[in-house]
């Protein structure tokens, strides 16, 4: 975390550099247009100067009248005056630039106070999250497209706030709301911008918590391309892969294995994207064990050495995931995809060893029923019954009830583990910016902020010895 924070500042302070560094030369521009016509004025000086001694060795030679010799006095003084004003307005000009290249320093002083300020105050609240156990929540706005045309109903008010307008059912009047979540990316941030605000949680996960990063929204918002992303550029789930055996690589203190699995929810049915055709099983059953950890029943999972590794598998599973076309997304995913990285760190010199647990979550998305037809409209029956289960659990989080209702829907109650104590939990709400889809975004905004509100409590670190009911872990074959 702290090297995440010191590259951000470094890119800050190589900005102010860069800022400091063009004020510095529009002062030395200054100068040297001082310097010019400091030049010039001498010049001039020097040239009325040898006139005048022209005239009064002229004077002295001929004799020159008292007339003349008052003429060239008065050439003399007029000189004078004119070197005096020149030089007035050149130290006016140069006192002009003092001045603003101050105000521009006090200007950038400013600045770096108030980004170090803000800075200061977002990892605060990132630790009084943590210590609450709430769910951090991302939202990012994806870029319209030509189709959607140029007006937006999203709009983007700094790193912490945006707002939505919506239009009321039956009115004329359209409504503005703004929502605060820990952090918001407009419609130009990337990808390495985006798992900067992961990759804490991926550390975490690395020193023997579970966490669990997801993403929310409705159909065509964004969700895949933030989790899955394309070859050019990837999303969070190969980059988290990539931190993950990076940091193996690079820590002589410690060894690390990694396991993954990949399941979809698909009309209330679970199916393991990595099985084998020839063993690939019917409907797979989430079941609670013995320590009420949560795990799926026959579910592969496979030991994996190398980030390569890991695209081939999940690139396998993404070509057995169900899709489909609807009014809003060409390739709209009609499933809930859950990737998990089980995690095994054991110290060199200790012989101690924690385990960690990242479910990397890319949920399919909310659609009006009325848009479907035929399979499409069982399927979004099903996915959003499923959302609609997720939104029972978390309002019952919120309000701290004994009963919360994981085993409404087999997706929450895949994420029991992830949806309470013992947990660390990301959300990313994708939005989408059109105007025609701002009731939707307004539905998912707010439920992004029923979720930032929940309390999980805090989270306790997976000693070695727990682990799945499923099949074993077995090299990629």
């Amino acid at each position: 975390k702290l090297d995440a924070t010191t590259k951000r500042l470094e890119k800050e302070n190589k900005s102010l550099a860069q800022d400091l560094a063009a004020a510095e030369r529009k002062l030395e521009s200054a100068r040297a247009d001082l310097v010019t016509a400091q030049g010039a004025a001498e010049t001039r000086f020097n040239a009325v100067q040898a006139d005048l001694d022209a005239e009064r060795r002229t004077a002295l030679e001929t004799e020159a009248t008292a007339t003349h010799a008052k003429l060239i006095a008065g050439k003399l003084a007029a000189a004078e005056a004119e070197i005096e004003r020149v030089q007035a307005e050149a130290s006016e000009k140069l006192r002009a630039k003092d001045a603003e290249i101050q105000v521009m320093s006090e200007g950038l002083n400013y600045k770096a106070s108030f980004i170090e300020e803000r800075k200061l105050r977002q990892r605060l609240s990132r630790q009084l999250s943590e210590l609450q156990g709430n769910i951090r929540v991302i939202a990012r706005v994806r870029p319209l497209s030509e189709r959607e045309g140029e007006q937006s109903a999203v709009k983007v008010i700094d790193e912490e706030k945006m707002e939505v307008t919506e239009m009321k059912q039956g009115s004329s009047d359209d409504t503005c709301k703004s929502h605060t979540f820990d952090r918001v990316f407009g419609p130009l941030s990337t990808q390495e911008e985006v798992f900067a605000e992961v990759e804490s949680a991926v550390h975490t996960a690395l020193g023997g918590y579970n966490v669990t990063v997801f993403a929310y929204g409705q159909t065509g918002s964004g969700k895949t391309f933030t989790m899955e992303g394309t070859a050019s550029k990837r999303g969070v789930n190969m980059r988290t892969v990539q931190h993950l055996f990076d940091y193996a690589d690079t820590n002589a203190d410690s060894t690390c294995s990694f396991t993954i699995s990949m399941l979809e929810v698909y009309n209330e049915r679970i199916v393991d994207l990595l099985a084998e055709k020839e063993d690939f099983p019917p409907d797979l059953e989430v079941r609670q064990g013995e320590k009420k950890q949560i795990y799926v029943e026959g579910l592969v999972e496979l030991d994996v050495s190398s980030v390569a590794e890991v695209e081939e598998m999940t690139s396998r599973g993404m070509a057995q995931r169900h899709v489909g076309n609807n009014s809003v997304n060409e390739h709209s995913s009609r499933s809930h995809l859950v990737l998990t990285v089980k995690i095994k760190v054991k110290d060199k010199t200790s012989n101690k060893s924690h385990q960690g647990k990242l479910n990397l979550i890319d949920l399919a998305g909310s659609e009006r029923l009325k848009n479907t037809e035929g399979a499409r409209a069982e399927e979004t029956k099903h996915i959003n019954r499923s959302l609609s289960a997720l939104g029972d659990v978390v309002a019952a989080l919120g309000r701290g009830g004994n009963h919360v209702p994981y085993r409404n829907s087999k997706l929450t109650f895949l994420l029991q583990d992830s949806l309470k104590a013992n947990a660390r939990v990301l959300m990313f709400v994708n939005v989408t910016p059109s105007a025609a889809s701002a009731n939707e975004s307004a539905c998912s905004l707010k439920f992004a902020e029923r979720c930032r509100s929940v309390k999980l409590g805090s989270a306790k670190r997976q000693q070695d010895g727990g682990g799945s009911r499923g099949k074993s872990p077995r090299p990629r074959q």
